[in-house]
C-alpha cells in the first residue's frame, strides 16, 4: 500500500516521537524536518502525533484550571 510506513519507519517514529516531546516547542520543527529527511510518510505521521499530544496537553491543562476554578 503506498504511503504505509514500514515496521522500520514505525520503530524510527516510536524513538523519534520520544525526542522530539522532550525538545520545547518552538524546536519541534526543525527537529522533525532534520530527522525526518526526505520521508514524508514518516514526517507527517511525527506531525500528526504531535499535534495529538498538544492537544491532549491542552485538554488536561484546562481540566486541572477548571479543578482550580471549583476549589477557588
Amino acid at each position: 500500500m503506498p504511503g504505509a510506513l514500514t515496521p522500520e519507519d514505525r520503530r524510527q517514529l516510536e524513538a523519534l516521537f520520544e525526542q522530539v516531546v522532550e525538545l520545547p516547542s518552538e524546536k519541534h520543527a526543525a527537529f522533525v524536518a532534520r530527522a525526518c529527511g526526505g520521508n514524508s510518510e514518516l514526517r507527517n505521521e511525527l506531525l500528526r502525533l504531535l499535534a495529538g499530544f498538544h492537544g491532549a496537553d491542552r485538554l488536561a491543562i484546562r481540566r486541572l484550571r477548571s479543578r482550580d476554578v471549583e476549589r477557588g
